[in-house]
Formats: C-alpha cells, sequence, structure tokens
C-alpha cells in the first residue's frame, strides 16, 4: 500500500491485511474493484484491532510503553514465514526497498 494513499501503515500490517484481504501485493491499484477496497478496509481495522489487543509486534526491539513486547508477531499468517496457514509457499519481494510477503495461491 502506498503510504501517500493510506500513511502510517507499516509493512508488517500491510502484508497482513492484503493476507487476509486475498490481494496480490503486485496488483495494480487500476484493478482493485470496489469490493476489494471494501475488504482492505475491514481488514485493516480487524488487523490492527488485534495487533492493538495484543500490544503490538515486537519482531526486533519494539517494545511497549511497560518495556514488555508485544505478541501479535506470534499470530502474524505471511509475514516473514514461509509457508501460509494453508501450508500455501509464501513469496517475499522487494516493493519500494521494503520486504513485502505474500502467498500467490491465496492473494489473487
Amino acid at each position: 500500500m502506498d503510504q501517500k494513499i493510506i500513511a502510517g501503515l507499516g509493512n508488517i500490517y500491510v502484508c497482513e491485511i492484503l493476507y487476509r484481504a486475498g490481494i496480490n501485493p503486485e496488483k495494480p491499484a487500476n484493478k482493485i474493484t470496489r469490493k476489494n477496497i471494501v475488504e482492505i478496509i475491514q481488514q485493516t481495522k480487524e488487523v490492527l484491532t488485534e495487533a492493538i489487543d495484543k500490544g503490538g509486534t515486537s519482531i526486533s526491539d519494539y517494545r511497549r510503553i511497560d518495556d514488555k513486547p508485544g505478541s501479535f508477531q506470534n499470530f502474524l499468517q505471511v509475514y516473514q514465514k514461509q509457508f501460509c496457514p494453508l501450508g500455501h509457499k509464501v513469496l517475499r519481494l522487494k516493493q519500494g526497498g521494503r520486504s513485502t510477503f505474500y502467498c500467490p495461491i491465496c492473494q489473487k
């Protein structure tokens, strides 16, 4: 997701949102349907709510204000994973200098 359009979403969350929405990160913007947009909005709300409830995602040095790590990283479905929950191989690509993880089978 282009940060100029939806700012503030980290790469981890973008990968998870697109996976849950079933949208391939290489899908051209002009091919995104209204149904896709509705699903992206819904999954953004769900992923961010879950991440907040779990205290965030502690993959490297992130800590909550009370110095405890978050636990959402234990619930990631594609970010830095070899396989998605359905057992398909997760691919990694570089977009804008950042790694994007996705399942080419589940995400069209």
